[in-house]
């Protein structure tokens, strides 16, 4: 006799349902079985493994219970977000993806158990089995979240889905965005027309609406930037500072790669960021520039610069300023042989903590972007070549530019 499954823990309720699973001598019917792993692979998890209904198509032989079926296919639904006690294993789960023959088969599958689908999971997930999901660029962070969920299960098994790297590449930039969504997404920013203007002619470049009435389908031509020193932006807390930058930041982000301005945004509020170690800025500056252009060679540099950081935290020598020169220029190298001679922007935000601690600790920062500014501009792109300057610096919030 069972007992009651909803008084169990999904770990007890499993090692019941491994105590109960049929014998090898137990021939169970390969249509049922097959029946039963595709009814499971459609849902994210269930609740009540004894209302699992299988998919058959022509089969007339005796039932058995699905937990008897499946048996050591069956996992605990660890995460909440699934909404179940159990779930099948990965490779489970591909298997019984792997035999649904077509739409009017999923649909089956999903009409029978209709109780079991009713997490936003399990609707995601849905959409994506009926080739019904909304694009990449038009999900949110948590849909994003759940697209990924579901590329590492189904990878290659489902029409239409994305691989789950470009997910996690997806949900990153997501997150870099999201603090200045946040503050200027949207309706959130109205006005500062001037101050905007002030921002655009410093960087060089036109609002994008500017520049869509005049390129039209035509590329944007970049011409190379004069050198700029730093900008800051300053005044009393609360005034707007953060929201002006992050909405002239944000223009640039949802237009044509062509039109794009990349950039780095280096907020001192994050404890791990440090302006004595100008190394660690440019590999997370690599890091942002890899997620707002992927496929330019920036994924590798941050990984070479990522070893190097390492390497020298270990063992506590060598020179991390040539470290960092030397990357920068491979950097900036990278930057013009993908991009064109287009502005680089570099944001040093909330550099009020930088000055409570010693503004001197900002020295090798600035030597640094000094020198890559002195570099003149050359053609050509190769180990230490094509390198173009870059600068910025911030006094409350503020914004740089220079050549890349």
């Amino acid at each position: 006799m069972r007992p009651n499954m909803g008084t169990l823990s999904s770990s007890d309720l499993l090692r019941f349902l491994r105590q109960e699973a049929p014998t090898k001598s137990t021939a169970v019917p390969a249509a049922l079985q097959d029946g039963y792993l595709k009814a499971a692979s459609v849902l994210t998890a269930i609740r009540d493994i004894d209302s699992l209904h299988p998919t058959l198509t022509q089969y007339a032989g005796p039932m058995i219970d699905a937990a008897d079926v499946l048996g050591d296919r069956l996992v605990p639904a660890s995460s909440r977000s699934f909404d179940g006690n159990v779930m099948l294993s990965s490779e489970a789960r591909r298997e019984g993806l792997s035999k649904l023959n077509g739409r009017q088969e999923i649909l089956a599958a999903l009409e029978a158990n209709r109780t079991e689908r009713k997490s936003e999971l399990q609707i995601h997930f849905e959409r994506y089995l009926l080739n019904e999901a909304e694009p990449l660029v038009h999900q949110t962070l948590p849909e994003l979240e759940q697209t990924l969920q579901i590329a590492l299960w189904a990878d290659g098994l489902i029409e239409g889905l994305p691989r789950a790297e470009a997910v996690r590449q997806l949900i990153e930039l997501k997150r870099l965005l999201g603090p200045f969504e946040a503050l200027a997404g949207g309706d959130r920013f109205r006005g500062r027309k001037r101050e905007l203007d002030i921002l655009r002619s410093f960087v060089g470049v036109l609002p994008p609406e500017s520049l869509l009435r005049r390129l039209g389908s035509k590329l944007q031509q970049w011409v190379l930037p004069a050198e700029r020193t730093a900008m800051s932006v300053y005044g009393p807390g609360g005034v707007g500072k953060s929201a002006l930058i992050a909405h002239f930041m944000l223009e640039h982000t949802h237009v044509r790669e062509d039109m794009k301005i990349p950039f780095a945004y280096i907020d001192f509020d994050r404890p791990a960021l440090d302006i004595s170690d100008p190394l660690s800025l440019l590999v997370e500056a690599l890091r942002q520039l890899a997620l707002q252009f992927p496929g330019g060679r920036y994924e590798n540099l941050h990984s070479f610069g990522q070893s190097q950081t390492r390497e020298l935290d270990n063992t506590h020598g060598g020179d991390r300023f040539s470290a960092a020169r030397a990357l920068f220029a491979d950097f900036l190298g990278t930057m013009q042989a993908n991009l064109g001679p287009r502005p680089y922007l570099i944001v040093l935000d909330t550099f009020e903590e930088v000055q409570y601690r010693g503004e001197t600790r900002a020295s090798p920062l600035w030597q640094l972007l000094t020198e890559m500014l002195a570099i003149p501009a050359r053609g050509g792109v190769g180990p230490r070549a094509g390198e173009q300057p870059v600068s910025g610096r911030d006094s409350t919030r503020t914004a740089g530019t220079g050549r890349a």
